[in-house]
């Protein structure tokens, strides 16, 4: 009679931890939606900061562009601007044709691959 209650009270031993340990996974899930929007948004915070240029990156890329502008025989570069923020770089100015357009943006978007490039060149 020993052995039945000494084997059954392990058993509810066990039982009794189970319960008590649910409880604390049932606390810890209410946590978990507010966990997941604390992670979200900080990993938010890094990529936000990651993406952002320093003046110094921005002036690389508009040399980068300008430099590949100017270097093609193609194009007369004196007559476009680059302009260039975090992401965006802006070609503006005139060009003989359409074909030197192409020619301009596809050197922006080689020389600045990470980036949008928004072609406002105008046929003279």
């Amino acid at each position: 009679m020993n052995r039945t209650r000494s084997s059954t009270l392990p058993g509810v031993t066990v039982i009794t931890l189970l319960v008590l340990k649910m409880k604390h996974v049932a606390r810890g899930l209410r946590l978990l939606p507010v966990l997941l929007i604390a992670s979200l948004v900080a990993s938010c915070t890094v990529i936000t900061s990651e993406l952002e240029q320093t003046p110094e990156e921005v002036a690389q890329v508009q040399v980068a562009i300008k430099s590949a502008l100017i270097a093609s025989d193609e194009l007369q570069a004196a007559a476009i601007e680059v302009a260039a923020n975090d992401s965006v770089v802006t070609l503006t100015g005139f060009v003989d044709s359409a074909a030197e357009a192409d020619k301009a943006f596809r050197l922006a978007q080689e020389n600045a691959p990470a980036h949008t490039i928004i072609n406002k060149l105008e046929t003279r």
